[in-house]
């Protein structure tokens, strides 16, 4: 099983040539939902890699990040990735459909996520809402993934750089004490 729900299929392939370890996974769940990755990473730091990951696969977020807990929602990631660790290049979409997501550190999940991230290459375009306690929450903007300097005040996306929007949020933080408090 994964993340709770039967898995129908699994194949996983790996093999190391010319300095590359070269993968291709296929997971299909038994309800909804499927993980199908492959590319090869290089020992270099070179890497490219393709994602797909459909409705309940989305819980792989939970094998790779674990301060983040998928619980439930519909859903899609569609995502090209190549270059090095300090030049990625990401390009592909991720689509959320009423989708409740839990973070390791706040009180309480994230319900009816909805949106999409749409990544060209060298930044990412967010236009997610969701519902979190009382309020609502939306990420709006761009924002640039390796290179800071795209977004200068001279380009249109500085404007629209990503924005993060609360309404009628409740937090209660406790526990926070430090002398250099300002």
């Amino acid at each position: 099983s994964y993340n709770d729900q039967p898995i129908e299929r699994i194949a996983v392939k790996f093999n190391y040539a010319a300095l590359n370890v070269n993968f291709d996974i296929n997971m299909k769940l038994v309800e909804e939902g499927a993980v199908i990755a492959s590319g090869n990473v290089g020992v270099f730091g070179n890497f490219n890699i393709k994602l797909n990951v459909k409705d309940g696969g989305l819980a792989f977020i939970n094998a790779i990040n674990p301060t983040v807990n998928w619980i439930s929602g519909k859903g899609s990631i569609n995502l090209n990735a190549d270059g090095t660790l300090r030049n990625p290049k990401i390009a592909g979409k991720v689509i959320l459909d009423n989708a409740q997501v839990e973070v390791l550190g706040l009180p309480g999940k994230f319900t009816e996520v909805m949106g999409t991230i749409d990544f060209t290459r060298d930044r990412l375009l967010s236009k997610i809402t969701s519902r979190f306690s009382d309020g609502n929450l939306e990420l709006n903007g761009f924002l640039p993934i390796e290179n800071s300097s795209l977004f200068t005040p001279e380009s249109p996306e500085y404007q629209q750089a990503l924005a993060i929007n609360a309404d009628k949020l409740k937090l209660n933080i406790r526990d926070i004490s430090s002398d250099n408090f300002n």
